[in-house]
């Protein structure tokens, strides 16, 4: 199993999955740093570059143990079925390993879907966890990953788009401590969403929401009366252009 998919991750994605990584997403794919944190647009690919990522992880891992934790247990097993998908497409044969987690026949590794909870997470050690829609996640899932990876020394990914100014994920965000593997993806690093697009949507959406989906801005809590895209506003001579504000080339 190592031997047949010892490339670099972004390398396996292209020969044996048919997932041609765009720059941005081969170099998230190769992030080798045991700490990583990506924020990014809606619909830019964090699902697929995930799904294609942990495989290559569990297949040059053996007997590893990847954990999958989403807002519900629904959207980890979206995730595990891309995973499988992918499997398949490699010719990595996998079988069911519980309800919702598959075992890799050739090494042994185990890839598992969790809902986010903490109660659910506790109990296992695992060689990597994975947490989808971090900005989402409660406070108390993220407290009880560490000793999951402690024995193991494991690997700790954080995925999200962008949400309130609140919680763990917006605090790993803007502390960046050391050690952490740190990516910004908004929809001008998009190369599937247009430009195009981007106007209706800017046009149908609040400033605040349409900053917040494309272009990864944390907004304040709900508690805030005025938000800060209108306060912001209020000082940004560029406001009313589109394509200076928001970096994204005209076609």
């Amino acid at each position: 199993m190592t031997g047949e998919v010892s490339l670099n991750a972004a390398e396996f994605a292209e020969s044996k999955l048919h997932f041609r990584p765009d720059p941005l997403q081969a170099e998230v794919l190769n992030a080798a740093s045991p700490r990583l944190l990506l924020c990014c647009s809606r619909q830019w690919g964090k699902s697929t570059v995930t799904a294609a990522k942990a495989l290559h992880f569990a297949a040059v891992r053996p007997k590893s143990t990847t954990l999958i934790a989403s807002a519900s247990l629904r959207q980890s097993h979206e995730l595990l079925k891309k995973v499988v998908l992918f499997a398949e497409t490699a010719g990595v044969r996998s079988k069911a390993d519980t309800a919702t987690g598959i075992r890799l026949l050739g090494n042994q590794s185990r890839i598992l879907a969790l809902p986010q909870n903490f109660r659910t997470i506790r109990g296992y050690a695992a060689d990597l966890v994975v947490i989808d829609e971090a900005a989402f996640t409660p406070d108390e899932v993220f407290d009880a990953i560490g000793p999951a990876i402690a024995a193991t020394n494991g690997h700790l990914w954080l995925l999200s788009s962008a949400y309130t100014k609140s919680g763990f994920f917006y605090r790993m965000w803007q502390e960046r401590p050391e050690g952490w593997r740190i990516f910004k993806a908004t929809a001008a690093d998009c190369p599937r969403i247009s430009f195009e697009f981007l106007e209706r949507e800017q046009r149908l959406r609040s400033d605040a929401i349409f900053r917040r989906e494309y272009f990864c801005e944390f907004q304040s809590g709900r508690r805030q009366f005025v938000d800060d895209g209108l306060i912001e506003s209020a000082h940004d001579p560029s406001f009313e252009h589109f394509e200076v504000k928001y970096g994204y080339p005209a076609n």
